[in-house]
């Protein structure tokens, strides 16, 4: 994978004053010594070598896309309602199916934000779009397998050439105690008043997280049955009103009559895209942070947290059948690899989990497939040793899912880091 160079000519970089832990220097770790044991909470000197965080050179897919395009978006149509939104969501193949809309006031443009109009989330596996409403810019974090998740914002001002800016106010939030001290993604489950200012609610939100916690202050669209969410609930009589009858709003088939949805590309907010969202985020910053520990020569307990994450094995299991209201169900079931006999990582299961198959898709990311080698070597040796366990059932998962897993690697190794999985290679 090339990575994107020279980005001082396509980009403005627009720096604000940094929290001390961005901007301290690194100790370059001698290869002799071994890892200093740290906890996952400990901040990381990540502003200076070998990370160099703030550096110009980084290789993700918006950064990509500017040094292969030198008339980036000049031939964009500009729409009335979303500006340069549609055609940057084409330009970096990330699905508008996947729109999830959040009226919290919890992001930047807060007095733009409210139940009438949402902030929309649009991502793929490596990029996440933030829009508001008539709002001067787009928000943009998209993956760079060594740094982690780099900022920017698009401007909406209609011109010749949509202006990009590399954004770093966004670390004062975007690499604190919910990101592990990373520059990474959150999500947050806060419910609100009717006009959308937080009220309650919860933080790092997971695919570990009970459903009853999740998407407070979110918009939901989709069918729980009886098992109860955090979702579409706006002020303090709704909050009351779910406490004694908790699913009244879990099951809705589309958005309140009171949005704005003129302007948005969907009218969704589906429940199954929350859910991959879910899972999708902490996986990230559990790899960034893997990845910064072993370039920086420390060890916490996150490469346990990953090893057991990826497999899902905490994942909270739900009591019946969900499902969305949008099609990104079936654009997400089309993406990646397939074994021979057609089975995917990313198969849904959803009668009482995510998927069918209990190891994540994120194993094909190119975070994932960008850490480092020991890290991969050490991690991919202790899933081969999991899934060719012999025993009927290994932490509730059966030996036939584990050999349907070890089928699904086996028929889509190329796609996968070869230091994770060397046995692919040498098995039949």
């Amino acid at each position: 994978m090339k990575t994107a160079m020279g980005l001082s000519s396509l980009v403005r970089f627009r720096s604000t004053v940094l929290p001390a832990v961005i901007i301290a220097v690194a100790a370059t770790a001698s290869q002799a010594q071994p890892p200093a044991e740290i906890s996952i909470q400990d901040r990381l000197p990540y502003g200076q070598p070998p990370l160099d965080y703030l550096g110009p050179k980084t290789d993700n897919p918006l950064a990509r896309l500017l040094a292969a395009d030198s008339g980036f978006g000049s031939t964009w149509p500009y729409d009335p309602h979303s500006g340069y939104l549609k055609s940057l969501l084409k330009a970096l193949s990330v699905p508008i199916e996947s729109q999830l809309l959040v009226f919290s006031q919890t992001a930047l443009n807060p007095r733009l934000v409210s139940p009438q109009t949402p902030r929309a989330v649009y991502f793929n596996d490596s990029v996440a779009v933030g829009w508001v409403p008539q709002a001067a810019s787009i928000e943009i974090a998209a993956m760079d397998p060594a740094k982690g998740a780099v900022f920017y914002t698009l401007s909406q001002n209609r011109q010749a050439k949509p202006l990009v800016a590399r954004e770093t106010r966004c670390l004062t939030c975007h690499a604190g105690g919910l990101t592990m001290q990373v520059p990474g993604l959150m999500l947050r489950s806060l419910m609100t008043d009717r006009r959308g200012k937080p009220l309650e609610g919860f933080s790092d939100v997971s695919h570990r997280m009970p459903l009853r916690q999740r998407w407070g202050g979110w918009y939901v669209t989709g069918q729980a049955g009886q098992t109860n969410h955090l979702g579409n609930i706006i002020g303090r009589e709704a909050i009351a009103r779910q406490r004694d009858n908790p699913s009244a709003v879990s099951n809705q088939a589309r958005l309140p009559d009171d949005v704005a949805t003129r302007w948005y590309p969907a009218v969704h907010s589906d429940l199954v895209a929350h859910l991959v969202l879910d899972h999708q985020v902490r996986g990230q910053n559990l790899m960034i942070r893997a990845g910064y520990e072993e370039r920086l020569g420390r060890r916490s307990d996150v490469e346990d947290r990953l090893f057991r994450y990826l497999l899902f094995l905490d994942e909270w299991h739900w009591p019946e059948p969900v499902s969305g209201t949008s099609g990104y169900q079936r654009w997400f079931s089309k993406q990646g690899p397939r074994s021979g006999t057609g089975r995917s990582l990313r198969a849904f299961d959803l009668q009482t989990r995510l998927f069918r198959h209990r190891l994540s898709y994120l194993v094909y990311s190119p975070l994932f497939g960008g850490l480092p080698q020991p890290v991969l070597a050490r991690l991919g040796q202790r899933w081969w040793e999991f899934l060719s366990d012999p025993r009927p059932e290994v932490e509730g998962i059966p030996l036939a899912e584990r050999q349907q897993i070890l089928d699904i690697l086996r028929s889509s190794r190329a796609a996968l880091p070869r230091a994770a999985f060397p046995q692919l290679w040498k098995s039949k």
